[in-house]
C-alpha cells in the first residue's frame, strides 16, 4: 500500500526522531507498517490512516487529581520554572500540555493547536468531543492548552496538567480527556490534598481513578500522592491523615499500590520546629526521590508499551475484528442468499405458470417438449435472458440492500473502520457469498500476524538487553555503540 503524502511525510519524521532516540524502535515502526498492509487489503484502513501515527509515541506524563492537589506546583517544582500558576483555589479549569519549547518563558497555545497536530495525544480530539454536545468539538479551547518551555527534564517527553475531578461547567468532557489520557499516558500521577484528605473531598477522584484503576492491567502506572503534608505539621499527626487517606483509597478495592508522601518547600505554611521540619523534610525528600525515578524511566515503559502494542493490534484483529466482520457477513450473505432464492421460486412459479397456460390442454401438453422447444427457440432465448437480467437485477438489489441495512449496525471502533471493510467486501457481485472470511483475510494473514507477534517479542528482548542482563555476563547498560542516542528533538521543535 502507498500513504497520501501528509502520512508518508509524518512517519518518515518519525523515523527520523528515533533513528537519533532509540533505534530499536525503528523495527517496530516496520512492523506496524506490516500490521497496515494487512488491514488496507481488508478494507479496514485507507491511504489516510496508520497504526504508526494511532500509538502515542512520546513519553507522557499525567497528573491528575483534585482542585488545589498542588498539581501545578508540583510540575513547577520539577521543571525548575514557574510554568503553571498556583493558588488555593481552582487557577485552571483546562488541561495544560506541556512539552520542551525554544524560549526559556513559557508560550501558550490554544488547544486547536492539539487538536491538528498528530504527534500528541490529543490529536483529532474534537471529533470525540463532539459525542458529549453538539458544537463541543469547537469549544475545545475550553477544554485543552499547549505550553512549551525551554527545560532539559521536558526533551522528549509531555507533561500534563489536569483541572479537578471536581469541576462543573465541562465534567463531562473533563471526564472523557481524562478517560483518554488515562489510556495513553506511560506515568499517572495521582494527587490527593493532605488539607482535605477525607473521603468526602476525594470522591469524584475516588471514583474515577483509583476505582477504576484496580482492574487494569496497567495498574502499575498509576502512583497515589498525598501532597501538601506540611499542612499536618500544626497538630502533628501526619500518620492519622496518611492512615485515614489510605483507608479511604481501599475503600475503593485498592489495598496495595505505591503511595507518596510530598510537599513543596517554597509553598510551605511553616513548622513548629526544626526536628518537625527535618523530619517532614526526610520524607518529603526520600518519597520525592522515588517519583523522580519513575518519571526518569518513562522512555523506556514507553518502548515496552509501543512494541506491547504489536501484540495488542494482532490479537484484536485475529479475536475481535475479524470475528465482528464474520458475524455481519453470515447475516448478509443469508439475507442475500433468501432473497435471491425466493427470486428463484418466483421465476420457476412465473414459468410454470406460463407453461400450463401455453402448452397444457385438459391436463395434457399440446405437443412434445422438443417440438415446443424447437418451434419456439427465438421466444425462449428472449425468456432466457429476461430471466438472467431479472435475477441479476434481484441479487444487486437485495445485496446492496441488506449491506446499507447491516453496515449501520456495526459498532465503531478506536482504531479500524470495521464498516469500511464490510463495504469492501460486500462490493463484490457474487464471489463473496460463498467466501468463508472477509476480503483479504487469506490463510496466509495469521502467518504474518505470528510473524508480527514473534518480532514484537523480540524487539522486547533487544529492549531487555540495553537495560538487563540476567547472566551477569555483560554489564547491565548497553554499551556507547549500542545505546539508543538521547533525544535532542521534542514534539513542539
Amino acid at each position: 500500500m502507498k500513504y497520501n503524502i501528509d502520512l508518508t511525510k509524518r512517519i518518515q519524521e518519525l523515523r527520523d526522531h528515533l533513528a537519533r532516540e532509540n533505534r530499536t524502535m525503528l523495527g517496530a515502526v516496520d512492523q506496524f507498517e506490516e500490521l497496515d498492509r494487512i488491514a488496507w487489503r481488508m478494507g479496514m484502513l485507507d491511504q489516510h490512516h496508520s497504526f504508526v501515527t494511532q500509538i502515542q509515541w512520546w513519553p507522557m506524563i499525567a497528573c491528575l487529581g483534585t482542585f488545589s492537589a498542588g498539581k501545578s506546583t508540583f510540575i513547577n517544582d520539577y521543571l525548575g520554572c514557574k510554568v503553571q500558576a498556583t493558588g488555593n483555589q481552582a487557577v485552571d479549569d483546562r488541561f495544560t500540555v506541556i512539552c520542551s519549547g525554544p524560549e526559556s518563558d513559557a508560550r501558550v497555545l490554544p488547544g486547536r493547536a492539539l487538536d491538528a497536530d498528530p504527534r500528541f495525544p490529543f490529536y483529532q480530539i474534537s471529533l470525540d468531543l463532539e459525542t458529549i454536545g453538539a458544537g463541543e468539538g469547537k469549544r475545545i479551547d475550553r477544554y485543552l492548552q499547549l505550553k512549551s518551555v525551554k527545560v532539559d527534564r521536558l526533551k522528549g517527553r509531555i507533561l500534563i496538567d489536569s483541572p479537578g475531578f471536581d469541576a462543573d461547567v465541562t465534567r463531562s468532557g473533563i471526564l472523557k480527556i481524562s478517560q483518554l489520557i488515562i489510556d495513553r499516558a506511560d506515568l499517572v500521577l495521582v494527587f490527593f490534598d493532605a488539607r482535605h484528605a477525607e473521603p468526602g473531598a476525594m470522591q469524584e477522584t475516588l471514583r474515577h481513578l483509583v476505582a477504576g484503576t484496580v482492574n487494569r492491567p496497567d495498574s502499575n502506572k498509576f502512583l497515589f500522592i498525598l501532597n501538601q503534608i506540611d499542612a499536618t505539621s500544626h497538630e502533628d499527626n501526619l500518620e492519622e491523615v496518611t492512615g485515614a487517606w489510605q483507608r479511604a483509597v481501599a475503600t475503593q478495592g485498592l489495598n496495595s499500590g505505591q503511595f507518596f508522601l510530598i510537599y513543596s518547600e517554597e509553598a510551605a505554611t511553616g513548622f513548629e520546629s526544626e526536628d518537625q521540619h527535618h523530619r517532614y523534610q526526610r520524607k518529603r525528600d526520600r518519597d520525592l526521590e522515588g517519583i523522580n525515578k519513575r518519571i526518569d524511566k518513562v522512555t523506556v515503559e514507553r518502548t515496552y508499551r509501543v512494541v506491547g502494542n504489536l501484540e495488542v493490534i494482532a490479537d484484536r484483529m485475529v479475536e475481535q475484528w475479524v470475528p465482528t466482520l464474520n458475524q455481519y457477513i453470515r447475516r448478509w450473505r443469508r439475507a442475500v442468499t433468501l432473497s435471491d432464492i425466493a427470486a428463484v421460486i418466483v421465476v420457476i412459479a412465473a414459468l410454470a405458470f406460463a407453461f400450463i397456460r401455453l402448452f397444457v390442454r385438459d391436463g395434457r401438453l399440446s405437443q412434445p417438449i422438443g417440438q415446443i422447444v424447437t418451434d419456439h427457440q427465438p421466444a425462449l432465448a428472449i425468456i432466457a435472458g429476461g430471466i438472467a437480467v431479472f435475477l441479476i437485477a434481484v441479487h444487486m438489489s437485495a445485496k446492496n440492500a441488506a449491506s446499507r441495512r447491516l453496515v449501520k449496525r456495526i459498532p465503531a471502533d478506536d482504531m479500524v473502520d470495521l464498516r469500511a471493510a464490510f463495504r469492501k467486501h460486500t462490493a463484490h457481485w457474487l464471489f463473496p457469498l460463498w467466501r468463508r472470511h472477509p476480503v483479504g483475510w487469506r490463510g496466509s494473514v495469521r502467518t504474518r500476524l505470528e510473524n508480527v507477534k514473534r518480532a514484537a517479542r523480540d524487539l522486547m528482548r533487544q529492549t531487555n538487553d540495553l537495560y538487563a542482563r540476567p547472566a551477569g555476563t555483560e554489564p547491565l547498560v548497553a554499551d556507547a555503540a549500542s545505546r539508543p542516542a538521547r533525544s535532542v528533538e521534542s514534539p513542539a521543535s
